[in-house]
């Protein structure tokens, strides 16, 4: 967890991989609601089908109505010519995540099936560069300071 709860998070997670995610907002919305301040936090949730498998839901859309998070979500076989994933949605946003990330030190958890990890970092990566006009090196490096820190962490199975 952050050493502040003043620090960004982003998540991104597809299906079950929410189970954890939902625990951080509820941890925030809790903590909110008493008094103490909290960053903000970004949250990249996908799943095949929105009508089926739009997990949490009405809670998760009460929380991004509150300001609690910004909330992205992609379903990947609702349009059949055209596949959305988290990746994609948070390559559209490089600004964002580069200030979340970089400028206030904010961590990612990333938590999903064993083809999340590596494109989730790919984004990452793209946002350095687009976002920040890091060189290839640069947001590498950045990347693996993340991890080292604690501040990139993955669940995956």
């Amino acid at each position: 967890f952050p050493d502040s709860d003043e620090r960004p998070m982003v998540m991104a997670g597809i299906g079950s991989g929410l189970a954890p995610f939902m625990a951080f907002l509820r941890d925030r919305w809790w903590k909110n609601q008493h008094g103490t301040r909290v960053g903000p936090m970004a949250l990249y949730f996908g799943n095949q089908y929105e009508k089926k498998e739009f997990l949490m839901e009405e809670e998760l859309k009460h929380y991004a109505k509150e300001g609690l998070v910004h909330l992205r979500t992609a379903f990947s076989r609702d349009d059949p010519k055209k596949k959305i994933y988290v990746q994609n949605l948070m390559k559209g946003e490089p600004e964002l995540l580069f200030d979340l990330l970089v400028k206030q030190k904010g961590s990612m958890y990333v938590c999903g099936n064993r083809n999340v990890p590596k494109p989730v970092e790919g984004s990452v990566k793209h946002a350095l560069m687009e976002g920040g006009k890091m060189t290839n090196k640069q947001a590498e490096d950045y990347i693996v300071e993340m991890y080292t820190t604690g501040r990139f962490n993955i669940e995956s199975w």
